[in-house]
């Protein structure tokens, strides 16, 4: 079987949609043994971590890597936790009997815990260095300005991760593609041209027994619909299957 690895947020994972693309893709392909690394609320920090893992440290060999881009501004703060076991800090966190099919599988890392601030201010946010305003929730005047600079720090790595996927496409099996208009332009080797979500509006413009609710819920992530159609269109496309044959 080929491996195929995910990166991604939660565009990508089972803790959002147990019908995720990535599971479809499972389900349609059982010559693919599919992992997912995808992290709901995380960005490129956590996914570049994760593929220095697979490349350095996992002892599966790792014949296809799909990145999912996620916006720009993420950014993740470890905080306390149990020290993981050092030779396996990649834990898979899907229940046996979440009944999803025995060649997908989803691995979290143990080290890796984002801090989400709920009821704290501006002025105590501070205290945890630097934080961007996609990890303060619920607070509107943290949202859309500048936190101790890593909101700038964010947009800078997305930069260079956008740039470093590209760059290491040219010579290992690595492929990626925007879902979202996350704030830079539709980046993907794969032949998309354009992020997902232009290419349900433009569908849902030409169908006139559509609606956009077919295929995003109310928290704008896919429907089990919307990943099919994702699923769909991925497979669609020539770069694609030549991984998939």
């Amino acid at each position: 079987m080929k491996n195929v690895a995910v990166l991604g947020c939660s565009h990508s994972s089972w803790r959002t949609n147990d019908r995720v693309w990535p599971i479809q893709l499972a389900e349609r392909y059982p010559n693919l043994n599919i992992m997912s690394f995808a992290q709901p609320g995380h960005g490129h920090y956590h996914m570049d971590l994760a593929l220095k893992h697979l490349m350095y440290e996992s002892d599966v060999k790792i014949d296809w890597t799909i990145v999912q881009f996620s916006g720009l501004h993420r950014i993740q703060m470890p905080v306390q936790c149990n020290v993981p076991d050092q030779d396996n800090l990649w834990e898979q966190r899907i229940p046996d009997d979440a009944g999803v099919v025995p060649n997908y599988k989803e691995y979290v890392c143990a080290t890796a815990r984002r801090h989400r601030v709920d009821s704290v201010g501006v002025d105590q946010v501070t205290d945890f260095g630097n934080l961007s305003a996609n990890g303060v929730m619920g607070n509107e005047y943290a949202r859309h300005h500048y936190i101790d600079g890593a909101f700038t720090e964010a947009q800078y790595f997305t930069r260079l991760f956008l740039k470093q996927i590209m760059d290491m496409s040219k010579y290992m099996p690595l492929s990626c593609f925007t879902v979202w208009d996350q704030g830079y332009p539709n980046v993907d080797n794969l032949g998309m041209k354009q992020t997902f979500k232009r290419y349900l509006e433009d569908l849902v413009s030409h169908g006139p027994n559509d609606t956009i609710h077919q295929y995003l819920d109310d928290t704008l992530h896919l429907t089990e619909e919307g990943n099919k159609l994702l699923v769909d269109k991925l497979v669609s496309l020539p770069l694609f299957n030549q991984h998939l044959c």
